[in-house]
């Protein structure tokens, strides 16, 4: 008898789950992960190393900020030295991994790039006229 008990106990508290995601809006079988679902991925990245071949790129641009926007939009926003600010939208998707893909389009030609994301840190590495440009960003904070 405490054996049945034991396994309706169960059997409610996983009916009860279902139900409650059902009711949440959310579907059970694309929740591949809590770490997925709760989306810690999400908020502002601070540049904090910069450099175009030989050049300290952040000499010219003291803050540059990338935030990951929920529902895929991501917002670059760079500050020169002079104070001028730019902004500039793109779209990004978490996937497997830790692998962020950032994809931009600019002057109706779409770029993408994959990176890894790791401690809360990631770094876009990317030859431009035969020179490396390389960007870490941190997390904010």
């Amino acid at each position: 008898m405490k054996i049945l008990s034991k396994h309706l106990k169960y059997a409610a508290a996983a009916f009860a789950v279902l139900f409650a995601l059902a009711f949440a809006g959310c579907n059970a079988s694309e929740l591949s992960s809590l770490r997925s679902f709760a989306k810690p991925y999400i908020g502002a990245y601070e540049c904090t190393e910069a450099r175009f071949g030989g050049r300290d790129l952040l000499q010219e641009f003291p803050s540059v900020v990338l935030t990951l926007e929920d529902g895929g939009t991501c917002l670059l926003e760079v500050v020169s030295a002079s104070g001028k600010k730019r902004t500039a939208k793109g779209h990004y998707e978490y996937g497997e991994g830790n692998n962020l893909l950032f994809t931009a389009t600019v002057r109706g030609k779409t770029y993408s790039k994959n990176v890894a994301m790791e401690n809360g840190c990631f770094v876009v590495e990317q030859m431009f006229a035969g020179q490396k440009l390389f960007l870490k960003f941190e997390v904010k904070g």
